[in-house]
């Protein structure tokens, strides 16, 4: 039985309380840009402590100049903002036959933000990205319980790093 997180309004539905994962109701869709309060939550590890406390970004690899930016480094940038959609590429999994495995999400994975930050390009041509590299490896501070779990890595092609609507994003609405 799926129920209605108190603290968020009825806006979430509870699908995993640890790790955090809450769908967002369908009634949220009805405005263009998704309120944070009604924002789909996704995590795959719990959220890390104290995310600030001796937080670096770390760029290395096929680049001339690695580098370690800190939270208020990045904001001295320049900052802009993109409108975009949000969605967990597991949407819609709980309306599979047969069950998949995952957080059986149903339609409510996905929002719409403005979301405001420093242009990835801008970081990998501070960081001199070499002609060599074709893809960004991208792993977030949150770390697996288990030690015999793998963390959670993404990755995107470079041309799509460099767009200059992908952001490094510090703010949302």
């Amino acid at each position: 039985m799926r129920t209605l997180r108190a603290d968020t309004g009825n806006h979430l539905i509870e699908l995993s309380p640890r790790p955090t994962n809450y769908e967002s109701v369908r009634a949220t869709f009805t405005e263009r840009i998704t309120p944070l309060e009604k924002f789909f939550l996704r995590n795959h590890f719990d959220a890390p402590v104290d995310p600030h406390v001796n937080w670096k970004l770390s760029v290395t690899g096929l680049v001339g100049k690695p580098l370690a930016l800190t939270l208020p480094e990045l904001q001295k940038m320049k900052q802009v903002t993109v409108e975009a959609v949000l969605q967990c590429a597991g949407n819609g999994r709980g309306l599979f036959t047969p069950r998949v495995p995952g957080v059986q999400w149903k339609r409510g994975a996905m929002g719409n933000a403005e979301w405001t930050g420093v242009r990835l390009a801008d970081v990998l041509k501070a960081a001199g990205v070499t002609k060599e590299a074709k893809h960004l490896q991208l792993r977030g501070a949150d770390k697996p319980v288990m030690g015999q779990t793998p963390p959670f890595i993404r990755g995107i092609p470079l041309d799509k790093a460099m767009h200059p609507d992908t952001l490094i994003a510090l703010q949302m609405n």
